[in-house]
Order: structure tokens, then C-alpha cells, then sequence
């Protein structure tokens, strides 16, 4: 299948041999990218040409291949294992955000709420809006 292609014990024979295996979630995140783009520009009424969608999906599938490489690295870890400790990392991120957004700010409705984790999880920390107070 697409997702887990390979066994624990298949990435370990891989990575003993030196084999770069780029983790599943990066493999099949383009067309998952595409159809977020399709929803964004769906609720904004403003569409894209089929070259920026291309060059908007390259940046962000570049960005992710990037820092799990320098994740890869920093632990000494696969490829498959860094994607992992970004991806529930983010998670745990945007839980605990939501969390105490919800708990500490009562001028914040859930909705509103909910949007913001929303914007978090899908562009990282880098696209989320600032305030400075």
C-alpha cells in the first residue's frame, strides 16, 4: 500500500544499506496540499493558475523535505521517524494552543477558536498570524 510500504525491519535493512527512504507522508502529501489550495481558494472566491498551484505546492513539499532532512540529522533518526516526531509534535502543538485559547481567553469563541488551530495545522507556526502586545 501507499502508506507504510515498508516494515520496521525492511527501513532498517535500508538504512544499513544507506538507503533513503522518504517517509509515505511526504510520498502523498501533494495531492492532500492541492486539495487544501482548492478549498482555500473555493472559500475566497480567488483562483489560481495551474502554475502557481505548482510553485505554492514545490515551496511547501521543499520546506517539508527540508526540515525533516535537518530533523533526520539533529537526532539521528530515518527519514520516516523524523516526519513522525514533526507531525505529532505540530499536533501536540496545536492541542495545547487550542486548549489554552479556549480555557484563558474568553473573548475567543470556538468557532474562531477553531479556525485558528486550523490555520496552525495546516501552515505550521511559520503562517500563523501574529500580535504584538
Amino acid at each position: 500500500g501507499a502508506n507504510a510500504p515498508t516494515t520496521p525491519e525492511g527501513d532498517a535493512i535500508m538504512k544499513d544499506k544507506g538507503i533513503l527512504v522518504v517517509p509515505d507522508i511526504l510520498a502523498n502529501a501533494g495531492g492532500v496540499i492541492v486539495s487544501y489550495f482548492e478549498w482555500v481558494q473555493d472559500k475566497q472566491n480567488y483562483f489560481w493558475s495551474a502554475d502557481e498551484v505548482k510553485q505554492n505546492l514545490n515551496d511547501i513539499l521543499m520546506k517539508s523535505v527540508r526540515e525533516v532532512e535537518s530533523m533526520s540529522e539533529s537526532k539521528n533518526v530515518t527519514w520516516r521517524e523524523a516526519a513522525m516526531m514533526l507531525g505529532v509534535g505540530l499536533i501536540g502543538y496545536v492541542q495545547v494552543t487550542a486548549r489554552h485559547w479556549l480555557e484563558r481567553d474568553s473573548k475567543l469563541t470556538r468557532k474562531h477558536a477553531m479556525e485558528l488551530v486550523e490555520n496552525l495545522m495546516w501552515r505550521g507556526i511559520s503562517g500563523f498570524p501574529r500580535t504584538d502586545s
